[in-house]
């Protein structure tokens, strides 16, 4: 029989004003989600799928485990369609359960929370992000230094929330005694890296320390996001073998849920694309009628103001066309728009380039991505992402 230790703790960070995670350390059941939304909708999105999971019944295989994710991600659809003022929210939501017909344990993951196993043999990753930049180092288009530092690494690929059908990552696992599983919140592994988390868990021998310290030393590294961490120690159960082969016991990745509900659809979004409106500067014709009054002093005080208000055009223009966003037309096509997506001055974004696709042949997460916009520094970034959606259509993914 599998027995326990537990520590949790959670913090705003130093940046945010509201901490939209939430956890769940109960026995036999370990949850982390990370909420995101408006004011107050990341966190109620997060709250009600730890609530979901509370609720669900005794979890004896992975079918339940999935069964468990699609109501919670019911639930948090259910309200928003209830509940317009948070219409968009989502969460992510990694969890670790008792299955009840055997002494193994479950993992599922949705998002960009992860999982992590340290034993003797050192600290390993369990779960995979549900990212765009973890897709793009999957297809050898980046490295794992450059998603790091990717200005695009928080968009996700998948999240509870965005539509009925959805895809998540489950595995059943032997757990052995001495076993320590660590569950996080990005807020953790995007300050400290795995190195990092692995020297704190070698030096807090108890769960509780361990994830006080983890929640410390991510707020002390920066604490751009909220922190969340749940520790828990395998002490009773089978010795640990010498090697990892036969730990996991079942995978199912991208394993698709699809709700009896009928789909949400994704609230529509109005794309601001027309012409550059091209503003007239009145300059000085040289002519020599010039009143009897102008002094040389005036001319040159003049001509000073002339070259600041030049200056100070050709500083609104680069504003007004910095920048690319990749977005949705009148016509729902998908387009890459240069300048501010919501317009800077007089200037408007115009398009830079058209796609072929429509917003309706993605799969639901991006859909939600792109109604949203996803702005980029270069052209070049704004296409890799183009690119990046091409893969993932409804035609060409899993069934």
């Amino acid at each position: 029989m599998n027995r326990f230790q537990v520590g949790s703790a959670t913090d705003t960070g130093r940046v945010r004003s509201v901490n939209q995670d939430s956890l769940l350390a109960e026995p036999n059941r370990y949850v982390v989600a990370d909420g995101m939304g408006g004011h107050k909708g990341g966190e109620i999105a997060s709250a009600l799928a730890v609530e979901a999971v509370v609720d669900f019944p005794p979890t004896g295989s992975l079918d339940d485990v999935v069964a468990m994710v699609g109501s919670a991600n019911d639930r948090v659809m259910d309200y928003a369609i209830e509940h317009p003022e948070v219409r968009g929210m989502g969460t992510t939501l990694c969890l670790l359960v008792s299955l009840s017909e055997d002494q193994h344990l479950a993992i599922a993951n949705v998002g960009d929370s992860r999982l992590y196993r340290k034993d003797r043999q050192g600290l390993h990753r369990m779960t995979r992000d549900h990212s765009l930049v973890e897709s793009l180092v999957r297809d050898g288009r980046l490295t794992v230094e450059e998603a790091a530092v990717h200005p695009q690494r928080n968009i996700l690929t998948q999240a509870l929330g965005i539509d009925r059908r959805l895809q998540l990552d489950v595995w059943e696992v032997a757990p052995q005694r001495g076993d320590r599983f660590v569950i996080c919140s990005d807020g953790l592994h995007g300050e400290l890296s795995d190195d990092a988390i692995d020297q704190i868990l070698d030096v807090n021998l108890s769960p509780q320390d361990a994830a006080n310290e983890l929640v410390l030393a991510a707020c002390e590294a920066g604490g751009r996001d909220n922190v969340t961490v749940v520790v828990v120690d395998v002490v009773d159960g089978d010795d640990e073998p010498e090697s990892d082969t036969d730990r996991v016991v079942d995978s199912r990745l991208g394993e698709t849920f699809q709700s009896s509900l009928a789909a949400t659809a994704a609230p529509e979004r109005s794309a601001l694309v027309s012409a550059t409106a091209t503003p007239e500067t009145v300059l000085s014709d040289g002519s020599s009628s010039l009143p009897p009054a102008v002094t040389w002093r005036v001319v040159v005080f003049a001509l000073a103001v002339v070259v600041v208000l030049v200056g100070l055009l050709s500083a609104v223009v680069m504003v007004g066309r910095s920048g690319f966003s990749v977005v949705t037309d009148d016509n729902d096509t998908i387009v890459i728009l240069q300048g501010p997506e919501d317009g800077f001055l007089w200037f408007e974004p115009t398009i830079e380039e058209r796609s072929s696709l429509t917003v309706q042949d993605l799969l639901p997460a991006d859909q939600a991505n792109v109604r949203q916009g996803q702005e980029f520094g270069s052209l070049s970034e704004a296409r890799l992402y183009l690119d990046y959606l091409s893969t993932r259509t409804i035609e060409g993914s899993s069934p």
